[in-house]
């Protein structure tokens, strides 16, 4: 015998999943860090998604890669956005400035810097920039846009409460 029934399970499943993308929404909106980190945490997720199962053109622009290589970025912007969901926790109940949280902190905020350098290095080094970027170059929008959203990776975190 089943524990529950069998047609009560997809509306289980649909507030577990809505009672987990809620708590991704920052506790305080007063909160600057706590709002950048859950901003971070639906962004990156979005990303993620978006590289799964998003078409070509668009599922390229994270990386900027071509349309194999595209599909193993995925990981690293999930990764990340566990730790933006972890650093929102860390936030929300005051642990942000300890030791663990910091390297955390740092660790995305390293990732963003590194992503961003990538695409400046790309664009005002690399000669052959636009012709082997032609997929970016298809969604220049979205490129744009995925560039801007890694620029709130280098969004302080403030000073540590004395």
């Amino acid at each position: 015998r089943w524990p529950c029934n069998l047609l009560s399970l997809p509306g289980l499943v649909f507030d577990g999943v809505a009672r987990s993308l809620f708590s991704l929404a920052p506790a305080s909106c007063a909160d600057p860090v706590n709002v950048k980190y859950a901003l971070l945490t639906y962004g990156f997720l979005f990303l993620t998604g978006l590289q799964l199962c998003g078409p070509h053109p668009v599922a390229v622009i994270p990386s900027w890669t071509g349309r194999r290589v595209s599909r193993a970025f995925p990981i690293w912007t999930f990764l990340a956005a566990v730790t933006a969901y972890d650093l929102k926790t860390a936030a929300e109940t005051g642990a942000l400035f300890t030791a663990p949280y910091r390297g955390l902190s740092r660790g995305l905020r390293a990732f963003g810097a590194v992503h961003l350098l990538s695409k400046v290095g790309a664009i005002f080094f690399d000669p052959s920039f636009p012709n082997s970027y032609h997929a970016v170059a298809l969604v220049p929008g979205w490129a744009a846009a995925a560039i801007a959203f890694f620029c709130i990776t280098l969004r302080s975190d403030g000073t540590a409460p004395k």
